[in-house]
């Protein structure tokens, strides 16, 4: 039976098939046998439509998918190339169309294709060129084996320069109200190649299939595609890309009928994404409120009286659908209300609200409005939950101490609420005795805090009255003027004796 396989392995075809035939005869085996008899001994095989030229990067890769699982001799070591002073001996690559050339390669690896290994010739430059359609691969006769050491005879293989779409330059956009997909092809693709049905868009399963509404050829470059899907309904995993629909990457196909600028054909078949995994956005979105008076800057809490006209506005941080509309819900100081809010942009939505009578606090909450895919927003504002209605005046404590030897009586006013910093609190001194010590008209008093605002009187050097303290122009955060009249120490005592 050895001599037998040798001469199987060793005839011309015609040889083999006869002996396989005497052999099966004689020893009566089954078709099992037969079918590992005519493995062994039929011929390694590489044609034209397994050799896929990539020129997406700096260095044009040439990949050959040969019939069958290859010997891993010559390939060596860990990364199994062959070495590279017998590259030559293995393969050359010239161009078979334009200008005659001997390209340069720079490695030949043994490497997996879909679970099957091939040989990536990685070139030492980009050797795509207008004039160039067409490339021959010639193999060294009696160097490349199968694993059942059948030789590749040695002819040399004419390879079209087609468009060719790698997993890696798919790339899936589950974000927006319609998904799209990117497709980056290595060349330049001819317009009149590129429509709708000329792609198809599948699931990790193959089971659902993606409607395409639209396809977008790029410019200036003609290599990238942008295939956009049915509109999204977030429930339906055949228009929404999650986790259910798409458990891993999903599938493109572009049809032969796609051809690059030089007539070319796409022949690669079927492709998987390499990209990450297509989740369902389940994340709601929150937003940030604030509040503006008479388009001054926005803050995130504000003090606002009676009649006021305050902006309020919401920034989310997704996009958000436009319809529903996002609203607001007030609820403290008056009526509950709930206001409409206006599109800014996709993130920003405003409205105004006129403030009523009373005092304390008003809490937000949005009632309405929905992400791109349906997710409602979160009800509490990550800032600026409140603001306050204030329509009570500030009063103030008067205190006062002699210092300097004497000279200075230092007058300090203590607000019962912060105080605006513009414009400042004024006090003025009324004399009991104005002919020998005299009245002090309203004056700016000096910023301690935003409670706590001083004046310096110099204490005159002759004469006796008694000095009442009047405050005026201040205001507190809402715009409430300051009461005049301090509700402790309105009165102090000048003696000179």
């Amino acid at each position: 039976l050895g001599v037998q396989l040798d001469a199987i392995k060793l005839a011309d075809p015609n040889s083999r098939k006869k002996v396989a035939q005497e052999v099966m005869a004689s020893l009566s085996i089954g078709l099992g046998a037969v079918f590992d008899i005519f493995i062994y001994a039929s011929t390694l095989r590489l044609t034209s439509k397994d050799v896929i030229i990539d020129n997406s990067g700096t260095k044009t890769i040439i990949t050959l998918k040969f019939n069958r699982a290859l010997k891993s001799d010559p390939f060596s070591g860990t990364n199994q190339t062959v070495p590279t002073n017998l590259i030559d001996d293995f393969f050359k690559v010239m161009n078979d169309t334009g200008p005659v050339k001997k390209h340069e390669i720079e490695s030949a690896q043994l490497v997996l294709v879909n679970d099957k290994k091939a040989v990536k010739l990685v070139m030492k430059e980009d050797i795509s060129s207008e004039e160039v359609k067409e490339f021959r691969i010639e193999l060294g006769e009696d160097h490349i084996q199968d694993t059942y050491g059948n030789k590749h005879g040695g002819y040399s293989i004419l390879a079209k320069n087609s468009p060719v779409l790698q997993p890696g330059n798919i790339v899936v956009n589950n974000k927006g109200p319609a998904h799209t997909v990117t497709l980056t092809f290595d060349q330049e693709l001819n317009e009149n190649t590129v429509k709708e049905d000329s792609f198809t868009v599948k699931n990790s399963s193959g089971v659902i299939s993606y409607t395409i509404v639209g396809v977008n050829l790029t410019t200036p470059d003609h290599k990238v595609v942008i295939l956009t899907l049915q509109d999204v309904d977030p429930t339906d995993d055949k228009t929404y890309i999650t986790n259910a629909a798409a458990k891993a990457d999903l599938k493109v196909k572009p049809a032969d009928t796609v051809k690059d600028k030089n007539g070319n054909q796409y022949s690669i078949g079927e492709v998987t994404a390499s990209s990450k995994r297509h989740k369902l956005d389940k994340t709601q979105p929150k937003a940030n409120i604030a509040y503006a008076v008479n388009n001054g800057p926005f803050t995130d809490s504000g003090h606002y009286s009676q009649n006021t006209e305050i902006t309020i506005r919401a920034t989310f941080d997704k996009d958000m659908a436009q319809a529903p509309t996002p609203q607001i819900t007030l609820k403290g100081v008056g009526n509950p209300v709930t206001l409409a809010m206006v599109r800014v942009n996709a993130t920003q939505y405003t409205c105004t609200h006129n403030v009523p009578t009373g005092d304390g606090d008003v809490n937000v909450t949005l009632t309405q409005g929905t992400d791109l895919v349906g997710n409602k927003v979160v009800a509490q504002p990550t800032t600026g939950r409140r603001f306050t209605v204030d329509n009570t005046a500030p009063t103030a404590a008067i205190t006062s101490t002699v210092i300097n030897n004497g000279q200075i009586r230092k007058i300090t006013a203590t607000f019962n609420e912060a105080m605006a910093e513009n414009p400042l609190p004024q006090i003025a001194l009324k004399s009991s005795n104005p002919t020998v010590v005299g009245d002090v008209l309203p004056t700016d008093m000096e910023r301690a805090s935003a409670t706590v605002y001083t004046h310096n009187y110099p204490i005159p050097d002759s004469g006796t009255a008694t000095m009442t303290v009047s405050l005026s122009q201040g205001t507190d955060l809402a715009g409430n003027e300051v009461v005049q009249q301090p509700t402790t120490g309105s009165e102090f005592l000048v003696e000179n004796t």
